[in-house]
Protein backbone atom coordinates (compact mmCIF):
# COMPACT_ATOMS: atom_id res chain seq x y z
CA UNK A 1 0.00 0.00 0.00
CA UNK A 2 1.69 3.34 -1.14
CA UNK A 3 -2.05 5.43 -0.23
CA UNK A 4 -1.17 8.41 1.67
CA UNK A 5 -3.54 8.62 4.58
CA UNK A 6 -3.69 5.31 5.08
CA UNK A 7 -2.91 5.29 8.86
CA UNK A 8 -6.06 7.30 9.01
CA UNK A 9 -8.11 4.71 7.03
CA UNK A 10 -6.86 2.22 9.40
CA UNK A 11 -8.15 3.86 12.11
CA UNK A 12 -11.68 3.68 10.86
CA UNK A 13 -11.06 0.41 9.82
CA UNK A 14 -9.98 -0.88 13.13
CA UNK A 15 -12.90 0.39 14.82
CA UNK A 16 -15.20 -2.66 13.13
CA UNK A 17 -12.47 -4.60 13.85
CA UNK A 18 -13.39 -3.66 17.20
CA UNK A 19 -16.50 -3.64 17.06
CA UNK A 20 -16.49 -7.40 15.42
CA UNK A 21 -13.99 -8.49 18.10
CA UNK A 22 -11.21 -9.37 15.97
CA UNK A 23 -7.70 -8.03 16.07
CA UNK A 24 -6.54 -4.53 14.97
CA UNK A 25 -4.45 -3.73 11.77
CA UNK A 26 -1.47 -1.15 11.57
CA UNK A 27 1.06 0.12 9.07
CA UNK A 28 4.57 -0.54 8.85
CA UNK A 29 6.98 1.40 6.47
CA UNK A 30 8.47 -1.47 3.80
CA UNK A 31 11.73 -1.20 1.61
CA UNK A 32 9.70 -0.14 -1.63
CA UNK A 33 9.29 3.72 -0.01
CA UNK A 34 5.53 2.24 0.77
CA UNK A 35 3.65 0.22 3.81
CA UNK A 36 2.36 -2.91 4.72
CA UNK A 37 -0.70 -3.63 6.52
CA UNK A 38 -0.03 -6.42 9.40
CA UNK A 39 -1.73 -7.10 12.65
CA UNK A 40 -0.95 -4.51 15.43
CA UNK A 41 0.97 -5.56 18.71
CA UNK A 42 -0.57 -4.36 22.03
CA UNK A 43 -0.14 -0.80 22.77
CA UNK A 44 -0.59 1.21 26.10
CA UNK A 45 -1.50 4.42 25.49
CA UNK A 46 -0.25 6.60 28.08
CA UNK A 47 -2.96 8.02 30.76
CA UNK A 48 -3.31 11.75 29.15
CA UNK A 49 -4.12 10.15 25.87
CA UNK A 50 -6.11 7.65 26.75
CA UNK A 51 -8.30 10.23 28.58
CA UNK A 52 -8.48 12.18 25.76
CA UNK A 53 -9.57 9.28 23.63
CA UNK A 54 -12.07 7.91 25.89
CA UNK A 55 -13.78 11.36 26.13
CA UNK A 56 -13.81 12.24 22.34
CA UNK A 57 -15.72 8.82 22.01
CA UNK A 58 -18.08 9.43 24.85
CA UNK A 59 -18.86 12.93 22.67
CA UNK A 60 -19.50 9.82 19.69
CA UNK A 61 -21.23 7.26 21.30
CA UNK A 62 -23.98 7.04 19.17
CA UNK A 63 -21.39 6.91 16.09
CA UNK A 64 -19.47 3.98 18.05
CA UNK A 65 -22.61 2.05 19.00
CA UNK A 66 -24.01 2.14 15.28
CA UNK A 67 -20.68 1.09 14.27
CA UNK A 68 -19.91 -1.87 16.50
CA UNK A 69 -23.74 -2.92 15.12
CA UNK A 70 -22.84 -2.53 11.95
CA UNK A 71 -19.72 -4.86 12.52
CA UNK A 72 -21.66 -7.76 13.88
CA UNK A 73 -23.83 -8.45 11.20
CA UNK A 74 -23.39 -10.00 8.09
CA UNK A 75 -22.36 -8.23 4.92
CA UNK A 76 -25.91 -9.31 3.00
CA UNK A 77 -27.64 -8.31 6.27
CA UNK A 78 -26.57 -4.53 5.67
CA UNK A 79 -29.29 -2.71 3.64
CA UNK A 80 -29.59 1.10 2.65
CA UNK A 81 -31.74 1.92 5.36
CA UNK A 82 -28.82 1.00 8.03
CA UNK A 83 -26.54 3.05 5.82
CA UNK A 84 -28.66 5.87 6.33
CA UNK A 85 -29.06 5.20 9.32
CA UNK A 86 -25.60 5.91 10.56
CA UNK A 87 -25.36 8.68 8.96
CA UNK A 88 -28.19 10.21 10.48
CA UNK A 89 -26.64 8.97 13.78
CA UNK A 90 -23.42 10.49 13.07
CA UNK A 91 -25.10 13.94 11.75
CA UNK A 92 -26.76 14.13 15.42
CA UNK A 93 -23.39 13.21 17.23
CA UNK A 94 -22.13 16.30 15.24
CA UNK A 95 -19.34 14.98 12.72
CA UNK A 96 -18.46 17.21 10.13
CA UNK A 97 -19.35 16.58 6.72
CA UNK A 98 -16.22 15.47 5.59
CA UNK A 99 -15.86 12.93 8.33
CA UNK A 100 -19.13 11.56 7.07
CA UNK A 101 -18.04 11.58 3.66
CA UNK A 102 -15.21 9.49 4.47
CA UNK A 103 -16.78 6.89 6.75
CA UNK A 104 -19.48 6.12 4.17
CA UNK A 105 -17.26 5.93 1.33
CA UNK A 106 -15.27 3.35 3.48
CA UNK A 107 -18.33 1.04 3.67
CA UNK A 108 -18.73 1.90 -0.43
CA UNK A 109 -14.93 0.98 -2.02
CA UNK A 110 -15.55 -2.16 0.71
CA UNK A 111 -18.67 -3.60 -1.02
CA UNK A 112 -17.44 -2.73 -3.97
CA UNK A 113 -13.66 -4.99 -3.60
CA UNK A 114 -16.26 -7.61 -2.15
CA UNK A 115 -18.19 -7.38 -5.00
CA UNK A 116 -15.28 -8.85 -7.25
CA UNK A 117 -15.45 -12.32 -5.53
CA UNK A 118 -19.08 -13.02 -7.39
CA UNK A 119 -20.62 -12.94 -4.00
CA UNK A 120 -24.64 -13.83 -5.33
CA UNK A 121 -27.29 -11.57 -4.15
CA UNK A 122 -24.81 -9.34 -2.29
CA UNK A 123 -25.62 -5.34 -3.11
CA UNK A 124 -23.77 -2.56 -2.21
CA UNK A 125 -25.77 -0.83 0.46
CA UNK A 126 -24.16 2.25 -0.13
CA UNK A 127 -25.34 2.98 -3.60
CA UNK A 128 -27.97 6.47 -3.91
CA UNK A 129 -26.19 7.43 -1.09
CA UNK A 130 -24.87 10.96 -1.75
CA UNK A 131 -21.57 11.82 0.18
CA UNK A 132 -20.56 15.25 1.35
CA UNK A 133 -18.10 17.14 -0.08
CA UNK A 134 -14.39 16.59 1.65
CA UNK A 135 -13.61 19.62 2.97
CA UNK A 136 -9.54 21.11 3.04
CA UNK A 137 -8.02 21.57 6.57
CA UNK A 138 -7.83 24.77 7.87
CA UNK A 139 -4.59 24.92 10.73
CA UNK A 140 -4.30 28.39 12.52
CA UNK A 141 -2.29 28.38 15.64
CA UNK A 142 -1.82 31.86 17.91
CA UNK A 143 1.42 33.38 19.23
CA UNK A 144 0.62 31.83 22.54
CA UNK A 145 0.16 28.24 20.87
CA UNK A 146 2.95 28.79 19.33
CA UNK A 147 4.95 29.10 22.15
CA UNK A 148 3.46 26.08 24.32
CA UNK A 149 3.95 23.88 21.15
CA UNK A 150 7.91 25.14 21.21
CA UNK A 151 8.32 24.67 24.55
CA UNK A 152 6.16 20.98 24.65
CA UNK A 153 9.00 19.55 21.75
CA UNK A 154 11.72 21.13 24.05
CA UNK A 155 10.88 18.58 26.99
CA UNK A 156 10.69 15.49 24.37
CA UNK A 157 13.29 12.59 25.47
CA UNK A 158 14.50 11.89 22.27
CA UNK A 159 16.40 14.54 20.89
CA UNK A 160 15.73 14.25 16.95
CA UNK A 161 11.87 14.78 17.93
CA UNK A 162 12.12 18.26 18.06
CA UNK A 163 14.38 18.71 14.66
CA UNK A 164 11.85 16.36 13.30
CA UNK A 165 9.33 18.31 13.60
CA UNK A 166 10.55 21.96 13.08
CA UNK A 167 11.85 20.59 9.67
CA UNK A 168 8.64 18.78 9.15
CA UNK A 169 7.02 22.57 9.44
CA UNK A 170 9.88 24.08 7.35
CA UNK A 171 10.38 21.96 4.26
CA UNK A 172 6.20 20.92 3.97
CA UNK A 173 7.45 17.40 3.71
CA UNK A 174 5.55 14.59 4.85
CA UNK A 175 5.65 11.96 7.86
CA UNK A 176 6.49 9.09 5.26
CA UNK A 177 8.99 11.15 3.22
CA UNK A 178 11.28 12.01 6.50
CA UNK A 179 11.61 9.08 7.82
CA UNK A 180 12.88 7.76 5.23
CA UNK A 181 15.52 10.87 4.37
CA UNK A 182 19.21 9.49 4.57
CA UNK A 183 22.21 11.20 4.71
CA UNK A 184 23.09 9.30 1.33
CA UNK A 185 20.31 10.88 -0.50
CA UNK A 186 20.92 14.69 1.18
CA UNK A 187 23.88 17.23 0.93
CA UNK A 188 24.00 19.77 3.60
CA UNK A 189 26.05 21.82 2.31
CA UNK A 190 24.46 21.95 -1.39
CA UNK A 191 21.21 22.39 0.25
CA UNK A 192 19.24 19.33 -1.80
CA UNK A 193 18.05 15.98 -1.55
CA UNK A 194 16.20 13.21 -3.54
CA UNK A 195 14.18 11.96 -1.59
CA UNK A 196 10.73 9.11 -2.08
CA UNK A 197 7.65 11.05 -2.08
CA UNK A 198 3.74 10.52 -2.77
CA UNK A 199 4.30 11.51 -6.03
CA UNK A 200 7.44 9.32 -7.05
CA UNK A 201 11.23 10.07 -5.86
CA UNK A 202 11.95 13.64 -6.84
CA UNK A 203 15.05 16.23 -5.73
CA UNK A 204 14.54 18.54 -3.27
CA UNK A 205 16.12 22.17 -2.45
CA UNK A 206 16.56 22.89 1.22
CA UNK A 207 15.75 25.88 3.14
CA UNK A 208 18.50 28.06 4.92
CA UNK A 209 16.48 27.28 8.12
CA UNK A 210 16.22 23.36 7.28
CA UNK A 211 20.11 23.82 6.31
CA UNK A 212 20.63 24.75 9.89
CA UNK A 213 18.87 22.44 11.62
CA UNK A 214 20.28 19.43 9.82
CA UNK A 215 23.71 20.69 9.61
CA UNK A 216 23.55 20.23 13.74
CA UNK A 217 22.36 16.24 13.40
CA UNK A 218 24.71 13.70 14.44
CA UNK A 219 24.64 11.04 11.49
CA UNK A 220 23.11 7.88 13.10
CA UNK A 221 24.82 4.25 11.97
CA UNK A 222 21.80 3.43 10.06
CA UNK A 223 21.96 6.33 7.55
CA UNK A 224 18.48 7.94 8.43
CA UNK A 225 18.71 11.59 9.39
CA UNK A 226 15.97 11.07 11.80
CA UNK A 227 16.57 7.56 13.03
CA UNK A 228 12.75 6.94 14.93
CA UNK A 229 10.27 4.54 13.93
CA UNK A 230 6.52 6.06 12.63
CA UNK A 231 4.77 4.10 15.91
CA UNK A 232 7.53 6.06 17.95
CA UNK A 233 6.54 9.30 16.58
CA UNK A 234 3.17 9.31 16.72
CA UNK A 235 3.48 8.36 20.20
CA UNK A 236 5.98 11.38 21.09
CA UNK A 237 2.95 13.44 19.11
CA UNK A 238 0.34 12.48 21.25
CA UNK A 239 1.91 13.29 23.90
CA UNK A 240 3.60 16.81 23.24
CA UNK A 241 -0.02 17.66 21.53
CA UNK A 242 -1.98 17.02 24.88
CA UNK A 243 0.90 18.76 26.80
CA UNK A 244 0.81 22.29 25.03
CA UNK A 245 -3.11 21.97 24.92
CA UNK A 246 -3.89 21.19 21.39
CA UNK A 247 -5.05 17.60 21.52
CA UNK A 248 -6.98 17.62 18.03
CA UNK A 249 -3.16 18.93 16.11
CA UNK A 250 -1.99 16.23 14.05
CA UNK A 251 1.23 15.77 12.77
CA UNK A 252 0.54 16.48 9.22
CA UNK A 253 -0.66 19.75 10.52
CA UNK A 254 2.91 21.10 10.20
CA UNK A 255 2.90 21.17 6.81
CA UNK A 256 -0.15 23.07 6.47
CA UNK A 257 1.35 25.09 8.96
CA UNK A 258 4.31 25.81 7.16
CA UNK A 259 2.78 25.88 3.77
CA UNK A 260 0.65 28.89 4.38
CA UNK A 261 4.07 30.48 6.68
CA UNK A 262 6.17 30.43 3.24
CA UNK A 263 2.83 32.10 1.83
CA UNK A 264 3.15 34.82 4.57
CA UNK A 265 7.28 35.14 4.00
CA UNK A 266 6.12 36.05 -0.17
CA UNK A 267 6.31 32.71 -2.13
CA UNK A 268 4.19 32.26 -5.13
CA UNK A 269 1.36 29.74 -6.37
CA UNK A 270 4.39 28.82 -8.10
CA UNK A 271 6.98 28.54 -6.03
CA UNK A 272 5.09 27.33 -3.35
CA UNK A 273 3.76 24.27 -5.79
CA UNK A 274 7.52 23.28 -6.36
CA UNK A 275 8.28 23.13 -2.01
CA UNK A 276 4.71 20.95 -1.75
CA UNK A 277 5.77 18.70 -4.87
CA UNK A 278 2.55 19.27 -6.18
CA UNK A 279 1.97 18.56 -10.02
CA UNK A 280 -0.68 21.34 -10.05
CA UNK A 281 -1.33 24.60 -8.46
CA UNK A 282 -4.52 23.97 -7.27
CA UNK A 283 -3.56 23.39 -3.80
CA UNK A 284 -0.80 26.04 -3.48
CA UNK A 285 -3.23 28.51 -4.86
CA UNK A 286 -5.30 27.53 -1.87
CA UNK A 287 -2.98 28.63 0.56
CA UNK A 288 -2.58 31.99 -1.20
CA UNK A 289 -5.84 32.60 -1.38
CA UNK A 290 -6.02 31.43 2.60
CA UNK A 291 -3.83 33.60 3.70
CA UNK A 292 -5.20 36.91 1.43
CA UNK A 293 -2.59 39.18 2.56
CA UNK A 294 -2.52 41.82 -0.13
CA UNK A 295 -5.98 41.57 0.35
CA UNK A 296 -5.69 42.50 4.18
CA UNK A 297 -3.12 45.25 3.15
CA UNK A 298 -6.04 46.40 0.42
CA UNK A 299 -8.62 46.58 3.06
CA UNK A 300 -6.79 48.48 5.81
CA UNK A 301 -5.70 50.98 3.50
CA UNK A 302 -9.14 51.64 2.27
CA UNK A 303 -10.02 51.56 5.36
CA UNK A 304 -8.21 55.05 6.58
CA UNK A 305 -10.69 56.67 4.14
CA UNK A 306 -13.83 55.15 5.83
CA UNK A 307 -14.43 58.50 6.53
CA UNK A 308 -17.06 58.95 10.29
CA UNK A 309 -18.66 55.43 11.33
CA UNK A 310 -21.76 55.54 14.19
CA UNK A 311 -21.76 52.83 16.43
CA UNK A 312 -22.62 52.25 19.99
CA UNK A 313 -20.37 53.16 22.44
CA UNK A 314 -20.73 50.28 24.18
CA UNK A 315 -22.49 47.10 23.73
CA UNK A 316 -25.39 46.52 25.83
CA UNK A 317 -24.32 43.40 28.61
CA UNK A 318 -28.44 41.94 27.69
CA UNK A 319 -29.49 42.68 24.49
CA UNK A 320 -32.92 41.50 25.04
CA UNK A 321 -33.92 43.72 28.16
CA UNK A 322 -32.12 46.82 26.40
CA UNK A 323 -34.86 45.90 23.37
CA UNK A 324 -37.28 46.27 25.66
CA UNK A 325 -35.96 49.19 27.80
CA UNK A 326 -35.51 51.20 24.93
CA UNK A 327 -39.58 50.17 23.66
CA UNK A 328 -40.88 51.35 27.02
CA UNK A 329 -39.30 54.85 26.92
CA UNK A 330 -40.53 54.86 23.42
CA UNK A 331 -44.06 54.78 24.01
CA UNK A 332 -43.93 56.35 27.12
CA UNK A 333 -42.44 59.51 25.10
CA UNK A 334 -45.17 59.01 22.45
CA UNK A 335 -47.69 59.48 25.54
CA UNK A 336 -46.78 62.65 26.80
CA UNK A 337 -46.03 64.57 23.63
CA UNK A 338 -48.59 66.45 22.03
CA UNK A 339 -49.93 66.66 19.00
CA UNK A 340 -48.48 70.01 18.53
CA UNK A 341 -45.01 69.28 20.09
CA UNK A 342 -44.76 66.39 17.45
CA UNK A 343 -41.41 67.35 15.48
CA UNK A 344 -41.79 66.75 12.00
CA UNK A 345 -39.44 65.51 9.17
CA UNK A 346 -38.52 67.99 8.25
CA UNK A 347 -37.00 68.86 11.58
CA UNK A 348 -35.20 65.64 12.82
CA UNK A 349 -33.90 65.13 9.41
CA UNK A 350 -30.25 65.82 8.85
CA UNK A 351 -29.05 68.97 6.87
CA UNK A 352 -27.19 67.97 3.23
CA UNK A 353 -24.14 70.07 3.86
CA UNK A 354 -20.42 69.10 4.36
CA UNK A 355 -18.87 68.66 7.49
CA UNK A 356 -15.24 70.02 8.01
CA UNK A 357 -12.73 68.14 10.25
CA UNK A 358 -11.89 71.25 12.37
CA UNK A 359 -16.04 70.73 13.04
CA UNK A 360 -15.69 67.32 13.81
CA UNK A 361 -13.06 67.72 16.17
CA UNK A 362 -14.69 70.48 18.22
CA UNK A 363 -17.33 68.63 19.46
CA UNK A 364 -15.84 65.73 21.78
CA UNK A 365 -19.09 65.19 24.10
CA UNK A 366 -19.78 61.74 25.85
CA UNK A 367 -23.00 60.36 24.54
CA UNK A 368 -24.96 57.30 24.38
CA UNK A 369 -24.04 56.68 20.79
CA UNK A 370 -20.17 58.00 19.53
CA UNK A 371 -18.89 58.62 16.02
CA UNK A 372 -15.82 56.97 15.07
CA UNK A 373 -13.03 58.97 13.04
CA UNK A 374 -10.08 57.94 11.22
CA UNK A 375 -8.00 59.51 13.75
CA UNK A 376 -9.26 56.92 16.68
CA UNK A 377 -11.28 60.31 18.56
CA UNK A 378 -15.27 60.10 19.08
CA UNK A 379 -17.83 62.48 18.85
CA UNK A 380 -21.39 62.63 20.39
CA UNK A 381 -23.80 61.80 17.94
CA UNK A 382 -26.45 64.52 20.02
CA UNK A 383 -23.39 67.21 19.84
CA UNK A 384 -22.92 66.06 16.08
CA UNK A 385 -26.43 66.45 15.24
CA UNK A 386 -26.82 70.10 17.06
CA UNK A 387 -23.91 71.58 15.83
CA UNK A 388 -24.74 70.56 12.35
CA UNK A 389 -28.22 71.83 12.92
Amino acid sequence: MTKDGVAQELTRINHYLEGAGMPLLEAVTNGNGGCTVQEMEAKTLSPEFQAYVDKRRAARAGTFAYKFRLAKMRCGQISNADIKGFETQMINDGLSESSIQKEIALLKVFYNNVGTLNWKGLENPCLGIKLGKSQRRFVHLTPAQKMALTQSLQECDNPYFMPLALTAKESTLRLDTLVNMTWSNTSVEERTAYLPTKTGTRPYTLSKEVQTILAGLPQAPDGKIFPMSKSAINSTWDRVRLQCGLPKLQFRDLRHLGATDWVRRGLSAHQLKQVLGHDSIATAQFYVDLVGKDLEDALDKASGNAGVMVMPAVFPKDPHAHLNQRRAERLNKSKVQSPQESPTPESTSLPRQEISGELLQDIIEPGPMVAAKPSGKVVSLDAFRRKVA
